[in-house]
Parts: structure tokens; C-alpha cells; sequence
């Protein structure tokens, strides 16, 4: 026999969002079975959901599911499930460098271990016995503040200057990759790995070769 219990979901997912009347709060979702409620001036579409380039991250961690449910609850949901995105996001990049063919070895570091209180979320071995550091972000804003951190740390009271943190990173053999499901396989790999990977490589030339 089939139960009859409907699945539980966590308030902030929207099975059936198609639109959302501002005047009721907390926010109301409907499915177009109650015509009364249409009227253009008295609703807003929902957030476009962010590109699928990573259709294995959970409905409920897609960004554009934790930014509405920010919106409706008025201030900022538990960070616990920030950091379950984070390390399906972290996950997702591993996985593709692993999959490189100039890759010896990928170590993923364990939450809160020593490497990735460092910020060494991926530790990557090339076949040229290359070594870098990868720190993962699953947004753009977590690009900006891990920035933001490293000019704080190696640059203190200093004005924001993109082109220091940029040296600052390629000297210390930092990548840093926006994983998130808004970027694809290819925007993560040949558009931010392998470019900031090969500004490391020809300054541990001229390295070398100033030695």
C-alpha cells in the first residue's frame, strides 16, 4: 500500500513557486490553482534560477534556492548549509582535477584541518612535480572576502590593488576557483585553473633562472 504521507521539505524550497503575493506574510506559494489570487500588480516572479552546470548539487543548496530563502526569512539561514554547499561545491573541483591529464595527485584537505584553516582546500601534485593550492569558492562574493583576507594578511593597511593580491597568489602557488553551478567544467578548468597555473609555472622559471 502507498503512503499517504507527503514528503517533508525544508520550508525555503519551493516545489511550486510561481509566483509569490508580497502582501502576505510569511510569503505564500501557489501554483496557478487559485486564479482569485492573479493580478500583475500584486505579485513578483521569482529569482531565474542559476545556470545547471552542476546538476548533481541538491535542489536545496542551489544559490538561487539559499538567496530566496534569505529574502523570506528576513536576515540569514544557519550557516551549517552554507558550509554543506561548500563542500559539495569543493567536491565537484576536486573530482575535475583529478580527471586532468598533466595531474599526478589531488589531496583534498579535511574541513578545519591544518592545511585548510591555511586556506589549502586542495593540495595538486602536477607530473612536472609542480605543487599548487587550490582554494574552492562556490561564489563570486567568496572570491572577493578570501581576496580581501590575503591582502588583510600579507599587505596590512594597504589600499585594495587587484594586481599585488594577483602576485601575491602566483608567488605562494595560490589558485583560487569560483566552483560554483553558475560556472561549467570548462569556465573552471581552461578559464581559471590552468591560466592562473601557468602564471605559477613562468614565475617559478624566471624563479629558477634568476638562482
Amino acid at each position: 500500500m502507498t503512503s499517504m504521507v507527503a514528503e517533508v521539505q525544508p520550508r525555503f524550497v519551493p516545489t511550486k513557486q510561481d509566483f509569490i503575493i508580497p502582501s502576505l506574510r510569511p510569503p505564500v506559494t501557489h501554483d496557478y490553482k487559485h486564479p482569485e489570487y492573479i493580478h500583475q500588480e500584486d505579485f513578483v516572479i521569482p529569482l531565474t534560477p542559476t545556470p545547471d552546470n552542476y546538476p548533481q548539487l541538491p535542489y536545496h543548496l542551489r544559490k538561487y534556492i539559499l538567496k530566496r530563502a534569505v529574502e523570506e526569512n528576513g536576515r540569514d539561514i544557519h550557516g551549517t548549509i552554507w558550509n554543506e554547499r561548500a563542500l559539495w561545491i569543493e567536491e565537484r573541483v576536486t573530482k575535475l582535477l583529478s580527471g586532468l591529464p598533466d595531474v599526478d595527485e589531488v589531496i583534498r584537505n579535511g574541513f578545519n584541518s591544518e592545511q585548510d584553516v591555511l586556506g589549502d582546500d586542495v593540495t595538486v601534485r602536477l607530473k612536472d612535480e609542480l605543487v599548487v593550492h587550490v582554494q574552492v569558492k562556490s561564489s563570486q562574493w567568496g572570491l572577493v572576502r578570501f581576496k580581501k583576507a590575503l591582502r588583510g594578511q600579507y599587505f596590512p593597511g594597504k589600499l585594495n590593488d587587484e594586481g599585488q593580491v594577483r602576485r601575491c597568489m602566483t608567488e605562494h602557488g595560490i589558485i583560487l576557483i569560483n566552483g560554483s553551478e553558475t560556472r561549467s567544467d570548462q569556465e573552471i578548468i581552461g578559464g581559471s585553473f590552468y591560466p592562473q597555473l601557468e602564471r605559477i609555472r613562468a614565475y617559478k622559471a624566471t624563479e629558477a633562472a634568476a638562482a
